[in-house]
């Protein structure tokens, strides 16, 4: 990559800020007796300075990219052995993966296995086995905090490391708090750990007459481990002028010092059953059914832990620390549970028929309310299969009539919504000499809490023409999500925050047309090409009482705090522009004449109009131009436009 160099001349740079500071009127920093010298040093950079040291190292021109990022080589390292013996396959792969990284203390190693077998036991019966897990192992250094001030009050006048010293700035006139970024790579320590695995095993039965059950078992288990200390007292030295510029930590100082250790981990479990049958009857029709179960399960937790008092910095381990500072964390818990079934029907490869029950159980919901029954089915009509359209072949290779209608829910909502909690803090009221701990009032939930729905209709067209060289696929659709969480706009007499509940509806109809081109040479060069248009329009049809109008600017349009029944996803409030003001519209003092509505309001305070600006419709007829933020008073403010295509 091609990146904007440092200035790495010290003697120009400080001519650079002595030019600055001329220009802003000020007394000049380096003298030029200083630049002189730093000139002559670069002139003999291996020869030796009063101090003793190189002149390279006493009067640095140093360059940070070259020194913070050095490019090192990385290593990989794989074996892999696949075969099979009598009944038996099998794949084993092992990766040993050594990245030195670009900074400083950041290189990582990673270890990482992957193996699949499985064995025909007997005819009917198949067991196997896929697995597969890692380690990482990574520095930590200081690396993220690298930018801004600490990258710009980088000059070329520090040298970075040298005889186990790290530099410091030599230049009397030059500012003491100047930073040396290699310094600050190496003042902290800990690492990354990370390790993941996952194990399927599986079997596969074979019995009667097309009967196949399959039942899987998923575990996965991850868990992270980040450590962070400061690292051992390392000395900042000024080579020119022999002398150690900081001194280690005090006892009082290393009593501060904090060691800070987070653990994230999480561990699942899922079961799934599947029995497929399937037949064909007098060569016509095609019938196959399924039928499955499946259960889901799973643990989170995370640990975030820091304690002061630090004896020494090569002691990082908790019981070499004497006093707490804080621990944090939290434990999350979920499960689903689901049956499921799906029966099809093809007739002659003409007529096509699908249809999909799922009964679905979640433990994020209250009990009575925690499953939910979520039907589907679809048709299609393959035309082009009937016998008076064969005339049209291959100008009209395929054409197919289709259409679908589903339901599917969402549990998606959180894992304690419907748990009245009560939350915890520190206060900063001190009795007996500590700090006090405060219990917030319990929240306010919802009994009736329950599956989120998103029911779809769908309407399409597939054509393909020209030995199906150009296909045309058309999709009409009407999508209503239902029962979506949010919360009703209560008074404040209430004294806590509203519930969330099932009292959201919204409803999306669009349609969607594509066009592709493909084709083979005969050299086995494949060219293709899509074109898609689409539109679609989201309207909220159901909501808690809202007057709230979208201010589109952090959250934007998807902000349902500014949901309200009625309101188009999209939709941008403004002022309506009327027209342009000319010279007719002023007094000989400048002034506006009077009958035009005062705009002072929505400009800048002070602003002076002149011939060519805005004028705004006075929607609201009260002679001022307002923006207001409720739709109970709008002001002057309407929808005028959206911001989705």
């Amino acid at each position: 990559a091609n990146l904007i160099r440092m200035v790495s001349n010290y003697a120009d740079y400080m001519e650079f800020i002595n030019e600055a500071s001329d220009n802003a009127g000020q007394a000049q920093v380096f003298s030029q007796t200083t630049i002189d010298t730093w000139r002559a040093a670069a002139s003999n950079p291996n020869g030796i300075s009063e101090s003793g040291y190189p002149n390279y190292v006493a009067y640095p021109n140093t360059d940070w990219y070259d020194e913070v990022y050095n490019p090192k080589l990385m290593q990989e390292h794989s074996i892999t052995l696949t075969g099979a013996e009598k009944r038996t396959r099998y794949s084993l792969n092992a990766t040993y993966v050594d990245n030195p990284g670009l900074v400083v203390n950041s290189g990582m190693k990673k270890y990482y296995m992957r193996s699949n077998l499985e064995s025909q036991v007997a005819s009917f019966l198949a067991v196997g086995l896929n697995a597969w897990g890692y380690h990482v192992d990574q520095e930590r250094n200081n690396v993220d905090d690298l930018n801004g001030l600490q990258m710009q009050k980088s000059t070329p006048g520090t040298y970075p490391y040298y005889d186990g010293k790290y530099g410091a700035p030599e230049a009397l006139e030059e500012d003491p708090v100047v930073n040396n970024p290699v310094y600050y790579l190496n003042s902290a320590g800990g690492s990354y750990k990370t390790t993941k695995f996952f194990v399927n095993p599986y079997i596969k039965i074979d019995f009667l007459k097309n009967f196949h059950l399959t039942s899987n078992f998923y575990y996965d288990h991850y868990r992270q481990e980040n450590l962070w200390h400061y690292s051992d007292y390392q000395e900042r030295f000024s080579f020119q002028r022999g002398e150690t510029m900081n001194v280690p930590p005090t006892s009082e100082l290393l009593a501060e010092y904090p060691v800070k250790y987070y653990i994230d981990g999480n561990q699942s479990w899922k079961n799934t059953t599947t029995l497929n049958w399937g037949q064909i009857f007098k060569g016509k029709h095609d019938v196959a059914a399924l039928v499955g179960y499946e259960e889901f399960r799973k643990w989170a937790r995370t640990t975030d832990i820091s304690k002061k008092g630090m004896l020494d910095t090569s002691l990082t381990d908790f019981d070499a620390l004497t006093e707490p500072d804080y621990i944090d964390g939290n434990t999350t818990e979920f499960s689903s549970r689901s049956i499921f079934g799906r029966v099809t029907y093809t007739y002659d490869s003409r007529y096509l028929f699908e249809a999909n029950v799922r009964y679905d159980g979640s433990s994020r919901f209250p009990s009575g309310n925690r499953f939910g029954f979520f039907p589907s089915m679809s048709a299609g009509y393959r035309i082009s299969e009937e016998p008076f359209m064969q005339s049209l072949k291959p100008y009209l290779s395929t054409l197919k009539i289709r259409g679908s209608w589903g339901m599917i829910g969402n549990q998606d909502v959180g894992t304690d919504r419907y748990i009245s909690t009560l939350s915890t803090s520190v206060d900063s009221w001190i009795i007996d000499g500590k700090k006090v701990q405060s219990t917030q009032k319990p929240t306010i939930v919802s009994s009736t809490l329950t599956w989120e729905k998103v029911t779809t209709l769908d309407l399409g067209l597939d054509a393909r023409f020209f030995n199906d060289a150009l296909g045309v696929t058309f999709d009409w659709y009407n999508r209503t999500t239902s029962d979506i969480l949010t919360t009703a706009n209560l008074p404040a007499t209430l004294g806590a925050d509203a519930p969330y509940e099932n009292m959201g509806t919204i409803q999306t109809k669009g349609w969607e047309l594509a066009i592709d081109y493909r084709h083979t040479f005969k050299n086995g060069l494949h060219f293709g090409v899509t074109a898609s248009v689409a539109d679609d329009k989201t309207e909220v049809t159901k909501w808690t009482y809202n007057t709230k109008i979208p201010s589109y600017a952090a959250t934007g349009w998807w902000d349902k705090s500014a949901y309200k029944e009625g309101m188009v996803l999209g939709d941008i409030w403004g002022l309506q522009f009327d027209r342009f003001l000319t010279e007719d519209d002023f007094n000989a003092d400048g002034s506006l004449k009077a009958g035009l509505p005062d705009q002072t309001k929505v400009f800048p305070a002070g602003y002076q109009f002149a011939p060519g600006d805005v004028l705004y419709k006075d929607l609201d007829n009260n002679g001022e131009i307002v923006k207001q933020t409720n739709t109970n008073d709008k002001g002057d403010l309407s929808v005028i436009g959206n911001a989705l295509p």
